[in-house]
């Protein structure tokens, strides 16, 4: 495909979105990563409560009259350094999670600024603009070809009137190129395109009028006698 400015910036554009993408999927990545820190903090209580539920049991039989199963003053030290081990690790969780709160807010700021960096039109202007520029570059092609076409139509035309006025006539046998006129040729609108060669602003709809065609055989005649001599033919 041909580089064009219209090209180039749907490019850049293109690139810079997934470029936009990239950062906030890593931004998403660390927000995640955060918000398990956060959710795992938790820690296990489930130690402390068995030994309490057995530091009860063993109470509740000695006041009974009945042989505790384990000696309450050995269950009591267990679990004060039950509580005092979870007591430390709840500390250190709460730490943790509160350091994570604080990353997270910091990560979710960040991601709510890059977010508001990329304009969701971007990518559909740029887009318009490219479709636009090629449809332009389209139109000025038709409007070449169909000068060429019309110009070729003219010298054929112009060719076929001297051999018929020459005597003796050097057209070819049969029936001549054209019965009739150039078919007319609509004409692109709404474009930045060029007049065409044969072109009437009076009826824009068509590349060309007949009047004009018909003038630019003349012209075309013309300059082909005056070509033709100069060049030493007998005509």
């Amino acid at each position: 495909m041909k580089t064009t400015a219209a090209l180039t910036t749907l490019l850049d554009a293109v690139n810079q979105q997934q470029a936009h993408t990239q950062a906030l999927a890593k931004l998403d990545a660390a927000i995640a990563a955060q918000q398990k820190i956060i959710a795992d903090a938790v820690v296990d209580r489930s130690t402390v409560e068995r030994m309490q539920s057995q530091l009860e049991d063993a109470l509740a039989q000695a006041a009974a009259g009945e042989t505790p199963d384990q000696e309450p003053e050995t269950l009591a030290s267990q679990l004060r350094k039950a509580q005092a081990d979870f007591a430390k690790a709840q500390t250190a969780a709460t730490v943790q999670s509160d350091l994570a709160q604080q990353t997270l807010a910091g990560l979710e700021r960040r991601r709510d600024a890059l977010a508001q960096q990329w304009a969701e039109d971007t990518i559909p202007a740029a887009l318009k603009a490219f479709v636009i520029s090629e449809q332009d570059a389209a139109g000025r092609a038709y409007v070449a070809a169909g000068d060429d076409l019309v110009r070729a139509y003219a010298k054929i035309q112009a060719l076929q009137a001297i051999a018929a006025r020459h005597s003796p006539a050097l057209h070819r046998e049969g029936p001549p190129p054209f019965h009739e006129e150039l078919g007319l040729i609509q004409r692109p609108r709404n474009m930045p395109i060029p007049d065409p060669v044969a072109y009437s602003p009076s009826d824009p709809t068509w590349l060309f009028s007949h009047p004009n065609v018909r003038a630019l055989v003349e012209k075309t005649h013309q300059a082909l006698m005056a070509e033709f001599r100069e060049a030493g033919l007998p005509f």
